[in-house]
């Protein structure tokens, strides 16, 4: 059978896995559009038009798809129908090599999401005796197949893609991709290592699925790029109702009122204008001494300051930093940083991270908010004192930024601290103050210490007046939106 959307409807086939077929004609049209099958009925038009921006039909089947659509319209559900579509019914024998097997792979933000998709996949193969009878073998991250191909489940990594035939490949949540190592856009430098794969197999499908989040990153940018327009890539667009009739439209309609920038996003597709990144590629790496991954001693005559980003030992990391200002230069420099990730003993790192500060002759180091008065204590145990930072963490971040910006601060080559860095996400509130944080379910420990310890050493370089106007600018409250590169109060530093 080579239509996909015959094999949804038939009930020896996949019906049986969906609760109500009928209630997947979205979808089905979708797929239709996907596969360049026919659309006629004047509903389906409608919809088409509607979440496609075009007003002419495909005249062939897309090889790359870009779809939005709200949470739990079916998304992880509708990439597993289509993996296990493409790696049963369709024979790849004419474009593998002998002993070639061919890969269906579903790319997920995280091994959680991963899980989830495999037990889609699992159970469309396994609910079926006829496919079931297909599984050669099936582990927690592949099921082979006796047609030739397997179907895999990985995590966004680039090297993990080369060197295969691709007949399918799912980029799933594509819109939160998050860089786990230092490049700038990680779905970017996957695209690339896929369509040489993609490419030795006629027939194969690309397709980037997600939410929609920030207007940044491929998915937005193919969205800007082809909606509604008659490009050889479909885009869709489609809230989650549209998708998915069975959902509380009430339930989203509080969901709107109570978050109206994160509901619209999640329910309704609209990329979101108040998230931005908050530190680019390019301005980074004008920061990073490039090779220097060992400590740095001080310079003669320079002080040393010292920040500490406590941790409980069981989630988050213990991170400290030393910086101090370049006599010389009169630069910035971040001299060193340390990171003890969960699980640990906090008495033990913090007894580690005394000898570290021990060799950079500080004695006082600042914490951020976090802990309370068992940090003090701790510390106290060691012979430091501890100050809590009048600063905010996004407070800190800006008061960096303007360093970065400037060209006066000196990074290590510590590809964990430019990844955190990276990662940070400027989001407007209210009023005109920013938060800069990372995005959920991620960390900016080690970006929090290298930052304050920075920005504690540029304070102290400054003239008495110049610190008490840097103080009064701030007075508790976050600050203003600073664009880069310039900050009036860095102008003229020496």
């Amino acid at each position: 059978m080579s239509d996909i959307l015959r094999a949804l409807r038939s009930p020896r086939i996949f019906a049986g896995a969906f609760d109500d077929v009928e209630t997947w004609r979205a979808w089905m049209v979708f797929l239709a559009a996907a596969f360049g099958l026919p659309i006629v009925d004047g509903r389906d038009l409608e919809i088409y038009r509607k979440c496609t921006g075009r007003q002419f039909l495909p005249t062939g089947p897309f090889r790359e798809v870009f779809c939005v659509s709200g949470r739990r319209s079916g998304k992880s559900r509708l990439a597993a129908l289509i993996a296990v579509f493409l790696a049963t019914f369709r024979d790849w024998r004419n474009v593998l090599s002998p002993g070639e097997r061919g890969k269906a792979i579903i790319i997920a933000t995280d091994r959680a999401q991963a899980k989830v998709i495999h037990g889609y996949i699992s159970g469309l193969l396994n609910s079926n005796p006829s496919l079931g009878r297909l599984i050669i073998a099936e582990g927690k991250e592949s099921i082979e197949l006796s047609t030739g191909v397997d179907i895999e489940i990985a995590t966004a990594n680039y090297r993990s893609i080369r060197g295969r035939t691709v007949i399918f490949a799912c980029m799933e949540e594509l819109a939160f991709w998050r860089s786990s190592e230092i490049y700038a856009n990680p779905a970017t430098e996957i695209l690339r290592a896929l369509k040489p794969s993609l490419a030795t197999a006629p027939g194969s499908l690309l397709l980037g699925i997600s939410s929609a989040y920030a207007r940044q990153g491929l998915l937005w940018e193919m969205v800007s790029k082809h909606h509604g327009k008659d490009s050889d890539v479909l885009t869709w667009v489609s809230d989650s109702l549209t998708m998915n009739p069975t959902l509380d439209r009430a339930m989203i309609e509080r969901e709107l009122e109570a978050d109206p920038s994160a509901a619209r996003a999640e329910w309704l597709s609209v990329f979101r204008d108040d998230v931005e990144s908050f530190l680019g590629l390019d301005l980074l790496e004008s920061a990073v001494v490039p090779g220097r991954i060992a400590d740095l001693q001080l310079e003669k005559g320079a002080q040393a300051r010292g920040f500490i980003d406590p941790s409980g030992g069981r989630q988050d990391s213990y991170t400290a930093a030393v910086a101090s200002r370049n006599p010389v230069t009169g630069r910035i420099v971040v001299n060193a940083v340390r990171e003890k990730r969960p699980p640990f003993s906090p008495e033990a790192v913090t007894a580690d991270f005394a000898e570290f500060f021990r060799g950079y002759r500080v004695s006082t180091v600042t914490c951020d908010h976090w802990g309370g008065e068992w940090v003090c204590e701790i510390w106290r145990k060691n012979g430091f004192r501890v100050e809590a930072s009048k600063l905010s963490a996004s407070e800190i971040y800006v008061a960096f930024l303007a360093l970065v910006a400037s060209g006066k601060v000196e990074l290590p080559d510590n590809v964990r601290l430019k990844t955190q860095l990276l990662q940070l996400e400027r989001r407007v509130r209210p009023g005109g103050k920013d938060q800069v944080t990372h995005p959920a379910g991620l960390h900016d420990d080690l970006a929090n210490a290298a930052a304050g310890a920075a920005v504690l050493a540029s304070r102290q370089a400054m003239a008495p007046r110049i610190r008490r106007l840097f103080d009064d600018s701030f007075g508790g409250e976050t600050p203003k939106p600073i664009r880069r590169p310039s900050f009036p109060l860095w102008d003229g530093w020496k």
